[in-house]
């Protein structure tokens, strides 16, 4: 009797455990969630902030919009934007277009957010968008693919991801086969760096579902990975 009375106490610790983990678990969002992506353009280019949802809505989503300066001034690198906005019923992905300001000065990159608000059914996941301009006027330097890029890519690419036969079917020989190979293609996000694979493989191993790259290393090196960033970012160009 005694046997049973210490297992049915077992049991009714284990049980009480598990139940305490399971209600330790951070609750999920059970309605309608709304994110805004970061973007980077070149100065003159839309900035195009793209809204997501996680399912669509039975009804239209009002919100409204206001851009807010940093090291980017509204009216002289951006127009200031301050409107409502509205989500379709039914729709996951909305738009938000803010014009920059092309002007003949060297600068150094700058940004602004577009700050999401008063969501008229649902809830923000994330409210802020970052954009960041990057200068076209001699302030930064403009990265070239054909002197810059593609002799890195050469150097610490091409023997696994040249020609024909291409790990994961990811060539590098060309720009062109650069940018449209890979089984997980996009590899190379144009102005985003943190989106594309070919930044992120050479710099992290982290908790990816990458290796970093090159495979065993020797890898990049800070300024080389920086190079590859600024290229993307800057839109990366066929140059």
């Amino acid at each position: 009797m005694n046997t049973r009375i210490f297992l049915l106490i077992g049991i009714g610790v284990t049980v009480g455990l598990a139940c305490k983990d399971l209600g330790s678990q951070p609750q999920l969002p059970t309605g309608i969630v709304i994110t805004v992506q970061d973007v980077t353009v070149i100065e003159g280019q839309t900035a195009r902030v793209i809204i997501t949802m996680n399912r669509p809505s039975d009804s239209a989503m009002v919100f409204d919009v206001m851009t807010i300066a940093g090291l980017a001034a509204a009216g002289a690198d951006f127009t200031s934007t301050t409107e409502s906005d509205t989500i379709a019923a039914g729709v996951t992905k909305d738009t938000v277009a803010v014009v920059t300001i092309d002007d003949a000065l060297p600068e150094s990159v700058e940004s602004f957010t577009v700050q999401l608000a008063n969501l008229s059914t649902g809830e923000f996941l994330d409210s802020v968008a970052t954009v960041t301009i990057t200068d076209n006027d001699g302030g930064v330097t403009l990265i070239r693919f054909s002197t810059d890029i593609k002799p890195l890519l050469d150097s610490a690419c091409l023997s696994c991801h040249g020609g024909a036969a291409t790990n994961s079917g990811f060539s590098m020989a060309t720009y062109n086969s650069l940018m449209t190979t890979g089984l997980r293609a996009p590899n190379v996000i144009p102005l985003n760096s943190e989106g594309s694979r070919l930044y992120i493989a050479t710099t992290t191993s982290s908790s990816r579902d990458i290796d970093r790259m090159p495979q065993g290393g020797p890898y990049l090196t800070v300024e080389q990975q920086n190079l590859i960033k600024t290229w993307i970012d800057q839109g990366a160009l066929n140059n």
